[in-house]
């Protein structure tokens, strides 16, 4: 085996570690968002709430 097949073998071992692994990061991080709105929204509605009272 020469160089560039083992450079290129270890590019697709690496490409088909890092795209699963970013997906996963970009979903990760998108639970993550949508908890920290929900926890916003929570608090903004009990707020509202002691207001009307």
């Amino acid at each position: 085996m020469d160089w560039g097949t083992i450079l290129y073998q270890f590019i697709a071992l690496i490409t088909l570690i890092a795209i699963p692994a970013v997906v996963i990061y970009f979903i990760r991080q998108s639970i993550k968002r949508n908890k920290q709105l929900q926890r916003i929204e929570d608090k903004l509605n009990s707020l509202k709430k002691e207001n009307n009272t």
